[in-house]
């Protein structure tokens, strides 16, 4: 998956040598369940431990968050479609969400997302949307 500028390695079964530029950072050796990153410049990034459900979602163009930030969780969806998220409201940007999310189809999650949590999609223009926290 390629996402931020970094490109992520998973692997499901075996093991795998992931080698980048070897000056600023040495291989990973990545065994079931292990992933990296590394950026253009060949810095890998440490590993980490992933889901095989999660790195297979994309097979069904899903995305799964488990307890990310609503920022983060936008940053990933973003460039399926041609649209900017801006959210003003930090505390709104840091708030944590889970679930599985298909790709295609934007206005199911910002539905859900003004269903589940006190949200507003205010929609600027077609590439430009504006998240904003609902008064109580």
């Amino acid at each position: 998956e390629s996402r931020f500028g970094l490109v992520t390695v998973a692997v499901l079964e075996g093991q795998s040598n992931v080698t980048g530029d070897i000056t600023r950072s040495p291989a990973a050796n990545l065994v079931a369940s292990q992933g990296v990153g590394y950026d253009a410049t060949g810095l890998l990034t440490p590993i980490t431990t992933v889901q095989s459900e999660d790195v297979l979602a994309w097979r069904e163009w899903k995305l799964v968050f488990h307890d990310q930030p609503l920022q983060t969780a936008l940053l990933r969806l973003s460039p399926y479609h041609d649209v900017r998220f801006d959210i003003p409201d930090q505390s709104l940007a840091a708030m944590r969400i889970s679930g599985s999310f298909s790709v295609a189809d934007l206005n199911l999650f910002l539905k859900t997302l003004t269903t589940a949590f006190p949200i507003r999609a205010k929609i600027i223009d077609v590439h430009h949307i504006k998240l904003q926290r609902v008064a109580s």
